[in-house]
């Protein structure tokens, strides 16, 4: 309801209500902290709350079984989940399972989930001709169990791998394979959010989406490698 006598309607006036409090009891610190060179100016909560978490108490005012309670709590620093690293898969915008998608799902099925989530699809891309819904868990690829992005990476290039060696046994080079035999099948097996199993198979077209391993570097900036799988 209130966070230091402020109302709160949205997760902004959660923010705006701590950085209040924060900043009126900043005088008091620096009072006593003379001679202690001043960290950075940085932008967010977060930030602003990095190192001040025990010495900055909030009352705040909730409703609970069908009254009015006023508890006083720390805010808890919380680590951003915005990620390092995307891997980018037949349209496919796979990363990291978030934790707030965990708790969301519960128990049952944050059980069955890996730690590789769809986040997103690009459109016009295989996964999306095959109308996959994102915000799942791909658990299975080429038959081969996924736990994290750089397992998909390894069943890729196992699956590439066998692939070349079939046709080397065959007498066919890479550059005698027909262009429409390298748009390749893939077996994919996903849970939902909630619980429900699918399995299907996308024509990967490595020329218009091709796999993509993002990384974020030292800087705020992006490297983008292309696996060649």
């Amino acid at each position: 309801l209130s966070i230091a006598g402020r109302t709160i309607s949205s997760a902004l006036d959660i923010e705006t209500a701590l950085l209040a409090q924060f900043n009126a009891a900043k005088p008091a610190q620096h009072g006593v902290q003379h001679g202690v060179k001043k960290r950075p100016a940085s932008h967010g909560i977060a930030a602003t709350f990095a190192g001040q978490q025990s010495a900055c108490q909030v009352m705040v005012r909730v409703f609970r079984d069908g009254e009015e309670l006023d508890v006083c709590i720390a805010p808890a620093l919380l680590s951003s989940e915005d990620d390092s690293r995307l891997l980018i898969w037949a349209g496919l915008v796979l990363r990291r399972t978030p934790r707030c998608i965990l708790e969301r799902c519960g128990p049952t099925v944050a059980h069955l989930a890996g730690d590789v989530f769809v986040q997103n699809l690009l459109s016009g891309s295989p996964a999306d001709a095959r109308d996959l819904a994102p915000h799942c868990f791909l658990l299975e690829l080429h038959g081969q169990s996924i736990s994290t992005l750089d397992d998909v990476i390894a069943a890729l290039r196992s699956q590439q791998e066998s692939s070349l060696s079939n046709g080397s046994s065959g007498g066919t080079t890479l550059e005698q394979v027909p262009s429409d035999q390298e748009r390749s099948w893939a077996r994919i097996r996903v849970v939902d959010l909630y619980g429900q199993e699918h399995v299907c198979a996308l024509q990967c077209d490595p020329l218009f989406f091709p796999t993509l391993d993002l990384q974020r570097v030292d800087g705020g900036r992006w490297r983008c490698e292309q696996p060649g799988c």
